[in-house]
């Protein structure tokens, strides 16, 4: 999870750079990952499952402990035919048991608690989904806007040479013209 939030950070800090030593605008970029961001935020502030059964699975792994002793006793009471202490064994180890069972119980409603608190990071798929369509989306909108620029100056730079070109060919009819006219004026002056 760290090398994922690591590349993250390394992959905002190249376009951040990036953009830096563009002219685009980045107000709109800059949405794309803010709702993968508010994802990432909640699922770190999500309880776990471990975290909310560990006092209730050390108290299930204390039960066999006191039935294992329960039994012992109750064992032992019988060898040596005490039947009073055996039977208080008996209710001993239903008490204990009916305590696993609530335990048990109380495992399955934090469980169905944590699922429910946890049910919006379902959701994380379409999140991601739609993170990347949004950014693809930019990326073929400022492809094509890069096309149409190149395109826009490939017709400026025709543009350009044709009218050099025009204005090579009218400097070269004012020449031929200029000559000429000279010539019928220096033909009238003679």
């Amino acid at each position: 999870f760290t090398q994922m939030i690591d590349n993250s950070i390394a992959k905002v800090e190249k376009v951040e750079e990036e953009l830096r030593r563009s002219q685009l605008d980045a107000s709109q970029l800059a949405q794309v990952p803010h709702r993968t961001l508010k994802q990432i935020e909640d699922i770190m502030n999500m309880t776990l499952i471990q975290s909310a059964l560990a006092s209730t699975d050390d108290q299930i792994k204390t039960q066999p402990v006191q039935l294992d002793r329960t039994n012992e006793i109750q064992n032992k009471a019988m060898d040596d035919g005490e039947m009073q202490v055996a039977e208080e064994q008996m209710w001993t180890k239903i008490q204990v048991q009916e305590h696993l069972i609530e335990l048990i119980k109380d495992k399955f409603r934090l469980i169905r608690k944590c699922e429910d608190e946890n049910a919006p990071f379902k959701k994380i798929y379409d999140v991601q989904k739609a993170a990347n369509q949004e950014s693809s989306q930019m990326k073929d909108a400022k492809r094509r806007m890069k096309q149409r620029c190149e395109t826009d100056l490939k017709h400026i730079h025709d543009a350009i040479q044709k009218a050099d070109l025009e204005d090579a060919e009218a400097m070269k009819r004012y020449a031929a013209s200029k000559e000429k006219n000279e010539r019928y004026v220096k033909e009238n002056n003679e």
